[in-house]
């Protein structure tokens, strides 16, 4: 069995979601966390693990999780190095480039698919895999096998998705197909930011609908005058992101200018995947994914996005809840994590086997 160790790393504001219990051990501090699913969570161990390798997941920056695996190994120091050396992996698959590895003679694979870290980052790689086109060529030129391969949508949240307890007025939500929120977008907001034209679109959204919500962080960044301030409804990571979803009709995207246009971001697939109609931007390499008008809805301009959510609202039941289901269907049918990790695992087998 290949051996593969994923290293990541979560935003600091996760961690005070996660309420790890200090008296937990680390395998099941570290299940609880992974359960959790935000970002990535095990979506990809979890997956390769089903085409013969044996994994293991590290979060290196949860001083809680580390300072636990130390105790109980007889570690005090050096966690991640002795981390790689008890597992002795034959690829180290990096979710961060900014992870500084000890030294090691596993093959050194990446998921890069945000600002770029920097050409030194990217050739301490063996093979990288981008969600992005236009990193295809950048990779390769740095010497580093490149492999484009989409993000993706992992169904194993809607059964962690607990809906037992979870209340609107009277109701609860047990059937999936209640949707008590029109409209709503999770993510980061700031100003300045990397999201300058998602910031134009997010404002104008926010003083046109009266029902649009929005859960994130950077609310501290905005002006006093933003219209974003009077429909924040807090932060939302992991499984607290999957539940919004599931409760609503249309999830609002954006991406941030280093995708160049390109649609490529998970909140596209877990959208779809919770069964809500993603209104994204328009792109080159929307139709690789889903058909507009059919299975999502694109927009081209702050106005357009507007006009997009008031026309979708006004016909839910017409065709806005029928292009929901489409895109659901599509996304379970074709953008999973259980076909992207497929495509990762026979590449890494053909780099440690070569015929």
């Amino acid at each position: 069995m290949p051996r593969l160790i994923c290293l990541d790393t979560y935003y600091p504001q996760v961690f005070s979601s996660l309420n790890i219990n200090p008296a937990s051990r680390y395998k099941t501090a570290l299940s609880d966390v992974l359960n959790f699913s935000f970002g990535t969570g095990d979506f990809c161990t979890r997956n390769l693990s089903q085409f013969g390798w044996q994994t293991m997941d590290v979060i290196v920056n949860s001083e809680v999780l580390q300072d636990k695996w130390a105790s109980e190994n007889g570690y005090p120091s050096n966690v991640l190095a002795a981390q790689i050396e008890s597992f002795k992996p034959d690829v180290i698959f990096l979710q961060d480039l900014n992870i500084q590895l000890p030294e090691n003679s596993a093959l050194i694979a990446a998921q890069h698919s945000c600002p770029w870290a920097g050409d030194s980052q990217v050739q301490k790689c063996d093979i990288v895999v981008t969600s992005f086109p236009h990193y295809i060529p950048r990779i390769e030129a740095l010497g580093v096998r490149a492999v484009y391969n989409p993000l993706a949508f992992d169904p194993i949240v809607l059964e962690r998705c607990d809906y037992s307890g979870l209340f609107i007025g009277d109701t609860e939500l047990i059937n999936k197909q209640i949707r008590v929120y029109d409209c709503v977008f999770i993510g980061g907001v700031g100003n300045p930011s990397h999201w300058t034209r998602g910031m134009e679109t997010l404002e104008a959204v926010a003083a046109a609908i009266p029902t649009f919500r929005w859960w994130g962080y950077g609310l501290e960044t905005l002006p006093a005058s933003s219209k974003l301030r009077d429909c924040y409804q807090g932060s939302a990571f992991g499984l607290d992101m999957y539940r919004i979803l599931l409760q609503s009709k249309i999830v609002l995207n954006r991406h941030g200018e280093v995708a160049e246009g390109y649609t490529n971001n998970m909140r596209c697939f877990e959208a779809t995947g919770c069964g809500a109609l993603l209104l994204t931007e328009d792109a080159p390499n929307i139709k690789d994914f889903f058909e507009p008008h059919r299975e999502c809805l694109t927009y081209t301009s702050p106005e357009d996005c507007v006009e997009k959510i008031k026309l979708a609202l006004y016909r839910w039941n017409e065709s806005g809840s029928w292009m929901a289901k489409n895109g659901e269907e599509r996304t379970l049918r074709e953008h999973t994590y259980p076909q992207r990790m497929k495509v990762v695992s026979d590449t890494l087998q053909s780099m440690l086997c070569p015929a």
